[in-house]
């Protein structure tokens, strides 16, 4: 009965995909394997799925060949011509929420641009798919060495840009180069002892509203941005996360060892963002002259024209390892080659719009689902032993989708806080989180969409 409306649903999802003319169902289906592995369902499943979809009408299966979606007046496909500019697109991410926020973003475009048709793929990060020049640029060393707390207006200025692509071309001799843009922006936010005057860290007793004033005072109001990059601004108002813990204060290991618990969380794909102390901070944490660290960063994702012929190529950064004490961190994509299409080069400037962007900081694709959620107090106490006492959970001021606030409920009280405590080691919290992840999964709907719309608004 289980695998019976499992496979229904799965019908309804695409039914729904190929009325609506999405990116992707509007020709030629993703083959079998594809649709199995994207939706986790079994290949035989996914067959008896286009079998109803031909008695409905919607599709036509050809052995051997795949499944393509019948012409119906007014459809997409009805309406495409020999003059449609098709658009590869890969993008790797395929968890639901990434998917369904793509898939309208798409759809966004091609309401903009009737002349142009995306066609797009999901697959995992580390799918072998990826083509060998993406694997090499998501690895380029030279981008992981930007320094520290550039203004934002440098950041975005060509100069910076053109000597990053410089440094990196020299791996890439042979390609030409055509398009440039910056593809992560992460604010760190670390409390140090009074005794460290950095300008660009939290004083102690100071709010976060505060502290954001500040830093945009000492960047300069022209860092906020061009026009073109405004939703900048927007993100420097809602990446506010910050840890404050009174000087003297023991940190707990294993509140290093929480962040490490949550990259577990994330690499196994069981929560979608990984949020670690950085190795460089181990030896602070350790000395004590880091007094305290709550580092969450937001991942914006890279855009890529890689290699001609594969089209677009969409991917996560990895997780940077950067500076110590800076608040922005930088890094630069590069993108195509001569070859670029005018259709290319029209969803290109859709990715760097200010729509797009805005539209993905409310979407806010990746955030872990328990950044949102938690207010802070940290009083003096030996090895934070205090500190469950003091963990207030506070509801999600906006939510879309009521999952990820259910996960994060399930496991507060019997994993993140006693680990935050130093009540129970990182293998017992892992070991504990583990069947309840399970449990949780199992009981959600493969189609539905899980977003969160707020970082960590203050914490005191």
């Amino acid at each position: 009965m289980r695998n019976t409306t499992k496979i229904q649903e799965f019908i309804e999802t695409l039914s729904a995909l190929i009325q609506a003319g999405a990116p992707g169902f509007l020709d030629r289906l993703p083959s079998r394997r594809e649709l199995a592995a994207q939706y986790g369902i079994s290949p035989a499943s996914v067959q008896i799925a286009l079998q109803e979809l031909e008695k409905r009408g919607l599709v036509t299966n050809y052995p051997q060949k795949g499944s393509r979606v019948n012409p119906r007046p007014g459809c997409a496909v009805a309406a495409a011509t020999a003059r449609e500019e098709v658009i590869e697109v890969t993008v790797f991410e395929n968890l639901p929420h990434q998917t369904g926020f793509w898939l309208e973003r798409f759809r966004s475009f091609e309401q903009k641009n009737p002349s142009c048709r995306i066609r797009a793929r999901f697959c995992d990060s580390g799918s072998s798919a990826i083509p060998a020049g993406t694997r090499a640029a998501l690895r380029l060393p030279r981008l992981a060495k930007l320094p520290p707390a550039v203004p934002l207006n440098e950041i975005f200025g060509n100069d910076r840009l053109d000597a990053v692509r410089r440094e990196a071309l020299e791996q890439f001799a042979d390609w030409d180069w055509s398009l440039c843009l910056p593809y992560q922006v992460q604010m760190h936010a670390f409390v140090y002892r009074g005794s460290d005057r950095n300008p660009l860290v939290p004083a102690e007793g100071e709010t976060v509203a505060a502290w954001l004033e500040r830093v945009r005072a000492a960047l300069g109001r022209r860092s906020l941005l061009p026009p073109r990059n405004d939703w900048l601004a927007a993100a420097c108002g809602v990446v506010d996360a910050v840890g404050r813990t009174p000087a003297g204060i023991e940190t707990s290991e294993e509140l290093y060892n929480y962040f490490n618990a949550l990259a577990f969380y994330a690499r196994q794909d069981l929560i979608n963002h990984e949020i670690s102390p950085e190795e460089p901070h181990a030896p602070l944490l350790q000395s004590g002259r880091l007094s305290g660290l709550i580092d969450f960063t937001h991942h914006w994702n890279s855009f890529r024209l890689l290699e001609p012929g594969n089209g677009f190529q969409i991917a996560p950064l990895p997780y940077a390892a950067g500076a110590t004490n800076g608040v922005f961190i930088a890094r630069a994509a590069l993108f195509g080659t001569a070859t670029v299409s005018a259709a290319e080069r029209r969803f290109f400037e859709y990715l760097v719009s200010a729509e797009f962007q805005l539209a993905q900081m409310d979407a806010l694709m990746g955030l872990s689902p328990f950044a949102g959620q938690l207010e802070t107090e940290l009083l003096r106490a030996p090895k934070l032993a205090a500190l469950i006492r003091q963990y207030r959970r506070q509801p999600f001021r906006r939510c879309t989708e009521a999952a990820w606030t259910e996960l994060g409920d399930l496991l507060i009280d019997p994993v993140l806080l006693p680990l935050i405590a130093g009540e129970i080691s990182t293998e017992e919290g892992i070991r504990t989180a583990a069947p309840i992840i399970e449990r949780f999964h199992r009981s959600r709907s493969m189609a539905r969409k899980h977003h969160l719309r707020d970082f960590l608004r203050e914490v005191v």
